[in-house]
């Protein structure tokens, strides 16, 4: 099974907004809509996460402030709260758990396309933090400002609007090329 955990900002196409709750109407009083999940809202690791007919898309593993990292069958997600709704015990969202997979998928796609060698990567700051100097199916070796290589998980690194992108700064990636390598 594929695991992987995407950056924030590569699945803004997923940030949809949240889901419109679809009560049964009740007889004796009007169904009441579903009120958007509130920053303060209690939400935990194992709440189930639902499309709005009612599918499983997955299950909330951890929370990180605003964001839910969602485990679908193949990856773990991570999901800005606002894009849910809470209704009965479970979290709605837009996508099923096949539309979420495959945004999962074509980003992948995406991004791996875009990791060549000669191409640049932007830190968590948006400014330069190094261009690819290899790449393999599980890593890529960025080679930094000050000449330094450092090897990232190729996870790392995603493709955001301006290209490829790292949650890393420059600085702590010229710290991570200092640091003796592990034996």
């Amino acid at each position: 099974m594929n695991k992987s955990t995407l950056p924030l900002l590569v699945l803004g196409l997923v940030a949809a907004a949240p889901v419109a709750a679809q009560q049964p109407a009740q007889p004796a009083q009007p169904a009441q809509p579903a009120q958007p999940a509130q920053p303060g809202a209690a939400i935990a690791a194992g709440t189930v996460v639902k499309h709005d007919k009612g599918s499983e898309v997955g299950t909330v593993v951890r929370v990180e402030g605003d964001i839910l990292i969602v485990k679908t069958d193949k990856y773990e997600v991570p999901i800005p709260r606002t894009s849910v709704t809470p209704y009965q015990g479970a979290l709605l969202f837009a996508l099923t758990r096949e539309e979420l997979n495959a945004a999962v998928e074509k980003q992948n796609a995406d991004r791996d396309a875009a990791i060549k060698p000669g191409a640049a990567v932007l830190g968590a700051a948006g400014q330069t933090a190094g261009t690819i100097e290899a790449a393999d199916a599980e890593t890529v070796t960025l080679k930094l400002a000050s000449g330094k290589s450092v090897r990232l998980p190729r996870t790392a690194v995603g493709l955001g609007q301006a290209g490829l992108v790292t949650s890393l700064t420059a600085a702590q990636l010229e710290a991570a090329a200092a640091a003796p390598a592990a034996q």
